[in-house]
């Protein structure tokens, strides 16, 4: 038999599957699923916990920078601070794999020591959070000669 029961905030239970259709970190706590007998009493009950977390990812730029100066690169993200990897690329190219560094868990920085033409273009910096998904932002860099 189904049973359909549905609250306020528009989750429902139907059968032993319990839906959030907008999840917000409003629905992170502990959350109890019991099976009951026809006659009441309680057969098993199992506490789940459940946490929500709120991401986003911004890219920042120091602006156009003069040929042979140094320019920083800054990606925030406010998520995870664990099971994440953070990529750089120039104009969807490959990764960036140099001038990466971690300042604390949220802020990845791209330092170009030297600029040049070549680092003229679109940075976009990705940040995968395991099987919950992938956030990116993008910021143009210029290098005036």
């Amino acid at each position: 038999t189904d049973y359909d029961i549905s609250t306020s905030s528009g989750s429902y239970v139907r059968r032993d599957v319990l839906t959030i259709n907008t999840l917000e970190t409003s629905n992170t706590g502990t959350y109890q699923c019991s099976a009951t007998y026809t006659e009441g009493s309680v057969a098993t009950s199992k506490d789940i916990s459940l946490t929500v977390y709120e991401v986003s990812s911004v890219v920042s730029s120091s602006g156009t920078v003069d040929a042979g100066s140094e320019f920083i690169l800054t990606c925030t993200h406010s998520a995870l601070d664990t099971g994440l990897v953070v990529a750089w690329t120039l104009n969807g190219g490959d990764p960036i794999t140099e001038g990466i560094t971690a300042d604390g868990p949220t802020k990845s920085l791209l330092t170009v020591s030297s600029a040049t033409a070549q680092h003229n273009g679109v940075y976009e910096c990705s940040v995968t959070f395991g099987d919950v998904g992938t956030l990116s932002g993008q910021v143009t860099q210029y290098v005036r000669d």
